[in-house]
This record gives C-alpha cells, structure tokens and sequence, in this order.
C-alpha cells in the first residue's frame, strides 16, 4: 500500500464495547451526547416557528397590498394619472407634428449626407483614372496593350469615352450645397414646422440620378479599361513601343489610308462624272446668263414703272393745279355763287347753326349731280327755293327746267358740270362744304 494513503482504521470502541460489536443507535449515546443534541432540536424548532410567522406575516401583507395597495404603488399611480391628464389631445398632435417636421428635415440632411459620399466618390474616380489609366501611355503595362492591336484600339475608344471634370463635380456639390441650405437652416433653428417640399425633394432625386450618371460615366471606362489590362497581362506580349507611341502610329496609318482612299474616289469621281459635269456647267452658264438677262429685264420694268409712276404723280400734280387755278377763278366763282355762299339751308332740307356753302356731299347724295335731266331739275329747284334767303336765288318763271329757255337750261348744265369736276377741289378749298 502507498505510504502516502493512511490504512483505515476501525472506530474506537465506546462504553467498554469491543470492536465489530453491533448495537442499536440508542443505545451508543452517552449522557454527554444527549446534552449537545438537545439545543440543536430546539434551535430547529425554533426555526420552523419563525419560517411559519415570516409566511404568515407575508401572507397577510400581500392581501393587504392586494386589497388597498401599498402606499409607494398608490403615489406611483397617482403620479401616472396626473401625467396622462396633463397631455390633452392637442399636446399630442403638436409633438406629433414636431415629430414629423425633425425626421423629414433629417431624413433630407441624411440623403445629402449620402450625395456628398457620391460626390466624393467622383473624386475618388478621377484620381484613380490619373492614377491607374494615365501612367498606361508610358508604362510598361501599356506596352502589353500595345502589342495587340485589337486591345490597343479598345483602350483608345474607352479613354475618348465622355467623363465628368473636376468642374462638373463641383457644379453638382454647388447644386447640393443650394438644396440643402433652408434644410440645415431649419435643422440649426430647431424649426420643425418647416416641411421640405415636393419641389425640393423632386430636385433632390434628379440631382441624385445626375450624380449616378457622373460616377457611371467616370467608372464604366475605367473598369473597362481594367478589364483590358487584365487580359494584356495574361497574354504577356509587350511591345517595342509605349503605349502612346503605338497609338500614334496608328493614327497616322488610318490618315494615311483615309487620304489614299479619298484621294482614289477623288479620280473615280473625275473620270466618271467629267463629262456630266462639263455639260451640267454648260447649263448652268447659261441658266446664269439667263439670270442675266432676267435681271436686266426686271431692272427696266422697273425703271419704266418708276417713270410711269413718276409721270403719273407729275400728271396728278399738273392737274391739281389747274383744277385749283380753275375753283379760284372768277368764272368758276361766279357760275357756282349760289352753292359756294354760306347759308344756313342744305340740300336735304337741314339747317346749320352757323352758315356753311352748301354740301358737295348732299347735292351727290339726293341725285342733284347725276348728268341727267331729273339731276339737274333738282339742281335747280335749289337754285330757286324761296326758303333759303342767304343765297342769291335765281329768278325763276315758275315754269318747269324743261320749259325754261334755252339760256337757262345750258346754265344749269354748265353748273352741274363745273360741279363734278371741281366738287372734290372745292372742298379740299373749303369753298364747298363736305
């Protein structure tokens, strides 16, 4: 047995018993033993009686606090009842509309917190094309774009590819920069009845889908053009000349076939279409020459015109001036006295306030100057009428014009006839009224 682990022993004999020996429990306590033991039973039982009173005493309390309350509950209820009764249905809706007003002033404070991360984006993009597509021109990875033809001319048609500038971007951080100024505004000023408008939100969301564009035109040559590098690098050919030099040559190749090729159509043109063309500049030296000769025409049509209308105008004026000199003279003046004295009688039987020679219009008007013998009997029933004692009547016979004597009758004509042709000019004179 190891030496470390002690040999059990037997318990010692009590009371003069041997060893091994069985008795009843009993019968193994000494006098001492029952002393110890007997407070520990009345520690017990006095334990069992206090754990019967706490459950009693709990007991009784829990009914108390079940039925009335506890005083700490009831100032907890009070408490809540008073608060609820302070908010009315008004306090709500207010804290409901500030609310409102905060999260959208924040939610548009938030989408331009995102559009400056877009535009940021931008600027990322743009150093990157400096970065990794520029150095292509000269490096040596350029050099593995160059030794394919096919590579090289994606390369050239990806970097010609329309990208947003460094004045684009900052265009579009300007036009975020306006949208957002009323809404950090509100923000700062804590005015949560301000709403961010249709209009505003409308200006928002284009500005974000213009942004989007910028970045997808900066991205998609530049990812493009990745893609390219990659494939270059697998094939691991690289050419004797950079990248910028290999496209230049290129260039100057396709000038060169371009120039050849219209230089080829060019003589195609000429041998094909030399004959057409000379007759269809026959024709059109002569279309020019008709032209000529149009004009010419045209030019003396209107120079006889302008001669015409200058001798009519000069014809118009000669016979205004004698149709003056006429309504001026003293023949005329004498012949039309009647008419020409201002009365105050008319040809239809008005009067005027002040006196006025008779109307050249009314004497038209009632047939006085139809070239007729009815025209001129009315005529001449003027020139008599007892009613008008401005004017110096003509002595009359009381006979008909008709039986009037020959003298007479061509005395009437003659004023009918000085009429007609001075009428308008004796008005235009204010020797006749209109």
């Amino acid at each position: 047995m190891d030496r470390r682990t002690p040999a059990p022993r037997s318990p010692a004999p009590r009371d003069g018993n041997r060893a091994g020996e069985s008795m009843p429990r009993a019968f193994l306590r000494s006098p001492r033993t029952e002393l110890v033991e007997a407070p520990r039973d009345i520690r017990r039982g006095v334990l069992k009686i206090a754990t019967i009173l706490l459950l009693i005493i709990v007991g009784a309390y829990s009914t108390h606090a079940f039925l009335f309350g506890t005083p700490g509950i009831k100032k907890s209820r009070s408490a809540t009842t008073s608060a609820a009764a302070s908010i009315s249905p008004e306090n709500l809706k207010s804290q409901e509309q500030v609310a409102i007003g905060r999260s959208e002033v924040r939610t548009s404070l938030d989408q331009g917190d995102a559009l400056r991360t877009a535009c940021d984006n931008l600027d990322a993009e743009l150093k990157r094309w400096s970065t990794d597509v520029e150095p292509l021109l000269s490096n040596d990875t350029g050099r593995l774009i160059a030794s394919d033809t096919g590579a090289m001319l994606a390369f050239d048609g990806q970097t010609k590819q329309p990208r947003p500038t460094q004045r684009d971007i900052d265009a579009l951080r300007s036009r975020l920069a306006t949208l957002l100024t009323p809404v950090q505004a509100a923000w700062d000023a804590e005015q949560w009845s301000y709403r961010p408008s249709a209009d505003l939100t409308a200006a928002m969301q284009q500005l974000k889908t213009d942004i989007d564009a910028a970045l997808e035109r900066a991205q998609s040559p530049r990812v493009r053009i990745a893609m390219i590098v990659t494939s270059a690098k697998l094939r691991g050919k690289s050419a004797d000349m950079t990248l910028a030099a290999a496209l230049e040559e290129h260039r100057a190749q396709q000038d060169a076939a371009w120039a050849a090729s219209e230089a080829t159509a060019r003589q195609k043109v000429e041998t094909e279409y030399a004959p057409k063309r000379s007759a269809q500049a026959e024709q059109s030296e002569r279309a020019k020459q008709q032209a000529a000769l149009d004009l010419d025409q045209e030019k003396a049509d209107l120079d006889r015109a302008k001669l015409t209308t200058k001798t009519e105008k000069a014809k118009a004026d000669a016979d205004r001036k004698r149709l003056v000199r006429k309504a001026q003279s003293t023949e005329t003046q004498s012949l039309l006295s009647f008419f020409m004295t201002p009365g105050y009688f008319q040809p239809n039987g008005s009067t005027t306030i002040d006196k006025h020679p008779y109307s050249f219009a009314l004497l038209k008007a009632d047939g006085s100057l139809d070239p007729t013998i009815d025209g001129q009997t009315r005529l001449f029933g003027h020139m008599y009428d007892g009613r008008d004692r401005d004017r110096p009547l003509v002595q009359n016979n009381n006979l008909a014009l008709s039986n009037q004597p020959a003298l007479v009758r061509e005395r009437v004509n003659q004023i009918q006839k000085a009429l007609i042709e001075l009428g308008p000019t004796l008005v235009e004179l204010k020797m006749l009224a209109p």
